[in-house]
């Protein structure tokens, strides 16, 4: 998600209108290394704008282990210490899904609806499967691995964004991402055989989710953008 070609996904849903403000502020939630807020500060650099760049992620080592010039704040997505309406456009990319409750997914993007401006803008991408069947199978394969995310489907996340959101801006796929069981062990090696194990189990319900279903395992996950405009 760090290449410019990723990035260029969430930031073409930025209107035009926003890249004539002379000193916009943009805030990448969940932002890790930065490259997110970066690409996009870029463009508005572009268009001659001096943007403020604000970086809000809970883990602090790679917040400021980033080389990314920025105001860094170490905050839950929930509860960011900025002002009301204070800030143009958000971004939010492949954060909600780590919240188990979607009652606190819901949370984010009120506090998102919250510090932006009138008429400011949310970007945000989701995990999205096509179908309930399949985002269920996929929750319960990393539930299975002892990873408690809550995925959900492209219907009900859009949904989601417009019960905080009363207008929805623009809707487009997003990129996928494919990873491997050997990429995944480089992160859990100590769960690698219960993860061959389960999906070994569950190949009839992983089918619509797994690229390979022959060891050594693989699977994609889609993701949705959306973006969502302050009244």
């Amino acid at each position: 998600f760090g290449s410019a070609e990723n990035c260029a996904f969430v930031a073409e849903h930025i209107p035009s209108r926003l890249f004539s403000l002379e000193t916009p502020t943009i805030v990448d939630v969940g932002a890790s290394q930065g490259t997110l807020g970066q690409y996009v500060r870029e463009q508005f650099l572009e268009h001659g704008s001096k943007p403020r760049l604000i970086l809000v992620d809970m883990n602090e080592s790679a917040l400021y282990n980033s080389g990314v010039q920025a105001e860094k704040i170490v905050s839950d997505a929930k509860r960011i210490p900025l002002q009301d309406a204070s800030v143009d456009v958000a971004l939010l990319r492949s954060v909600l899904h780590y919240e188990s409750a979607i009652e606190n997914q819901k949370k984010i993007l009120e506090e998102m609806y919250r510090v932006l401006t009138p008429g400011g803008i949310l970007v945000s991408q989701f995990g999205s499967f096509q179908n309930e069947e399949d985002t269920d199978a996929f929750n319960n394969m990393f539930r299975s691995f002892g990873r408690d995310v809550n995925f959900v489907s492209r219907e009900a996340g859009i949904e989601m964004h417009k019960s905080v959101f009363s207008e929805i801006a623009k809707v487009t796929d997003g990129p996928s991402l494919t990873e491997t069981m050997d990429e995944f062990a480089v992160r859990m090696s100590g769960q690698v055989s219960e993860a061959n194990t389960y999906i070994s189990e569950h190949l009839d319900e992983l089918k619509g989710i797994l690229v390979s279903t022959m060891s050594p395992y693989a699977w994609s996950v889609p993701f949705t953008i959306v973006s969502c405009v302050k009244k």
